[in-house]
């Protein structure tokens, strides 16, 4: 038997993280909130001896946090949580509320930790933890034919995200009593079990573990990050148009207003650089903004309004890029035909299919042949 487990709580914000960590050390040891906004705002280590054990409690910073933390500084904490056990955890503990497990942010929930994670943390070393067994004792009441919690687990088919989570966790499901002394004993026999299934999980979820996925991480901050990206970029185009109508109508010396469209744009390429690949929309935007501040430094005085307008439209099109339908035609067109030809054939390999397969055949040599005649 383990005589020290260590494990961390994770979740939604606003799920009861740090209720169920009160309740699981049978103490007060972390700070609860009396809505769902986030109280924890650094990771935190408590401690209590329990059923013959010593238990190691990591609170984390919610995710999908209502105060608007960012992504990153999200990975950010539960790293630092990570670190507060350097041994591994015995459980990555996901707790959810039973108020809300039908919300469709909870397989958002599962997917983002998975990122943080690991595929297999689930597997392995998660536990589920779902707050508020009061409520679910409740609903079962007023059911024809009540059903036990293990039962239910067992028999859930919506949302298939939370019930291909017990699967995958292999119903490592408890229900969890927070609040009230009416449910004492209840909150025990809870506890103990989730005790007894700590102590059957091989293994521990170690650092090793969690720097195999700092790519993964990694990538998930750059997604994060395109929103705020697409508009800080949106919102630099727009001051450099704003420029070039100001010098078009500046009645100044317009190499001084041209020195200030140029810092304008060595601003926005510092904005973009190293930056370019998050930024799927736009990939050779960079490029395309030496080009433009290279004709602004060439700009000739006499032509200087012609040349200006020009820069504006180029700079408008970085603002609103259309999408090349020519292309994407090509690419729907190739892909289509592969398939219809493809199909035909197999097809012909039946008799009872054999006419059908000629017309996909046909179908997909016409698709050929128009796009040749448009690329022609």
């Amino acid at each position: 038997m383990k005589e020290t487990l260590n494990i961390v709580l994770l979740g939604k914000t606003g799920n009861g993280k740090s209720s169920t960590g009160n309740t699981l050390l049978n103490r007060k040891a972390f700070q609860v909130s009396c809505d769902k906004t986030s109280c924890t705002t650094l990771p935190l280590l408590e401690v209590s001896d329990i059923m013959g054990v010593r238990l190691k409690v990591v609170d984390t910073p919610g995710l999908m946090d209502t105060s608007g933390t960012r992504n990153e500084d999200t990975i950010l904490n539960v790293c630092c949580g990570m670190s507060l056990c350097p041994d591994g955890f015995d459980a990555l503990v996901l707790v959810l509320d039973y108020n809300n497990i039908f919300s469709t942010e909870e397989p958002e929930t599962i997917r983002i930790l998975k990122t943080f994670f690991g595929e297999r943390f689930v597997r392995d070393y998660c536990v589920v933890v779902i707050t508020h067994g009061d409520n679910f004792d409740l609903d079962r009441s007023e059911d024809e034919k009540p059903i036990s919690f293990k039962e239910w687990c067992l028999e859930l088919k919506h949302p298939v995200g939370i019930a291909q989570l017990f699967e995958e966790c292999q119903y490592k499901v408890v229900l969890l009593y927070n609040k009230g002394p009416v449910y004492a004993s209840q909150r025990e026999a809870a506890v103990k079990e989730f005790i007894d299934l700590l102590q059957k999980i091989k293994g521990r979820y170690t650092n090793e573990h969690f720097n195999s996925c700092a790519a993964q991480r990694e990538k998930f901050i750059q997604e994060s990050r395109k929103p705020e990206l697409r508009s800080c970029i949106q919102e630099l185009l727009s001051l450099l148009i704003c420029d070039i109508d100001e010098i078009l109508n500046s009645r100044h010396s317009e190499r001084v207003e041209l020195t200030k469209l140029k810092r304008h744009v060595n601003e926005l390429i510092m904005r973009v650089d190293g930056q370019t690949e998050s930024l799927g929309f736009m990939d050779n935007l960079k490029s395309k903004l030496f080009l433009i501040r290279d004709r602004i430094e060439n700009i000739d005085s006499q032509r200087m309004k012609k040349e200006l307008e020009s820069l504006k439209q180029e700079i408008q099109k970085l603002k609103n890029p259309s999408v090349d339908w020519t292309k994407l035609w090509y690419k729907i067109a190739s892909v289509m035909s592969t398939i219809f030809k493809a199909a035909g054939i197999l097809m012909q390999t039946n008799s009872k299919w054999s006419e059908l397969g000629k017309v996909f055949c046909s179908a997909g040599e016409l698709m050929d042949t128009t796009q040749k005649e448009i690329s022609s």
